[in-house]
């Protein structure tokens, strides 16, 4: 397990210790998982763009990364203060999608951040990315 809030092992059902992790690293059964791809990069749990995607570049490499979920809140809450939207067009199943958007993010996995739910529906292994506008 890895990460700030380890949202992979949470949506996978890998154990948080390192010791039950291994096991299941072991001993578990393969599967197959869904990648998601943006330009010449993949992707295992989400991609994001607008708010999101400012407050991840403003939090990493920073000091304040070290206070982890809270961290993210916090600089999520001033950055967002002013954060205005921005038009989108998107192109979902097919079909033409206009929405103003504070962020928009595609989801491989629910969780966000551990705790939110943004692609509420979205499973690793189904064949389908989830969009949350």
């Amino acid at each position: 397990p890895m990460g700030t809030v380890n949202v992979w092992a949470r949506e996978t059902n890998i154990p948080l210790d390192n010791t039950g992790a291994c096991a299941v690293l072991l001993h578990g059964e393969l599967r197959r998982i869904d990648l998601g791809k943006v330009n010449e990069r993949y992707f295992l749990l989400m991609a994001g763009i607008g708010l999101d995607a400012v407050v991840a570049h403003a939090v990493e490499k920073k000091p304040i990364k070290r206070l982890g979920v809270l961290g993210y809140l916090l600089v999520g809450t001033w950055l967002g203060l002013g954060y205005e939207s921005f038009r989108a067009y998107l192109t979902i199943n097919g079909r033409l999608v206009k929405k103003n958007a504070l962020q928009i993010v595609v989801g491989n996995t629910r969780l966000y951040g551990g705790a939110i739910k943004y692609t509420w529906k979205a499973k690793c292994d189904d064949g389908l990315l989830d969009v949350c506008v």
